[in-house]
């Protein structure tokens, strides 16, 4: 019989919860709502809500939600790059320019990222 490592378990069932509450945060803060709403509706504390708020606005939070972690590489990525200047309301012209890769290459990398956070919410990761 096999022997079944109870901190693994243990640490999915936390990363799950952990996860959802993420999600429902996205949601949430998508929808306009405010941080002390979040924190109420998601059984999390308020500093919780408002470091999540922040990680909502500056695209973190996406990648948390998507690839477990907010990694600095992973920030720096031109696919996450692309789409967190996208999101902040720049042009798909400037991000090109800022970026340095052609316009039909941000709109893919934009395409690709919003695909990946559909992905995230299906819970297909």
């Amino acid at each position: 019989m096999r022997s079944v490592n109870r901190d693994s378990v243990q640490f999915r069932v936390q990363w799950a919860r952990y996860r959802s509450q993420l999600k429902a945060a996205y949601r949430l803060f998508e929808a306009g709502r405010g941080t002390a709403d979040v924190a109420r509706i998601t059984g999390v504390s308020y500093d919780r809500a408002k470091s999540w708020h922040e990680e909502f606005r500056t695209g973190k939070l996406i990648c948390r939600i998507a690839k477990g972690a907010a990694t600095a590489r992973m920030l720096n990525d031109p696919m996450i790059r692309s789409y967190r200047l996208y999101r902040e309301g720049f042009a798909v012209e400037v991000i090109s320019g800022l970026c340095g890769y052609p316009v039909s290459e941000i709109k893919r990398f934009i395409t690709n990222v919003e695909e990946m956070i559909e992905r995230a919410f299906n819970d297909e990761f």
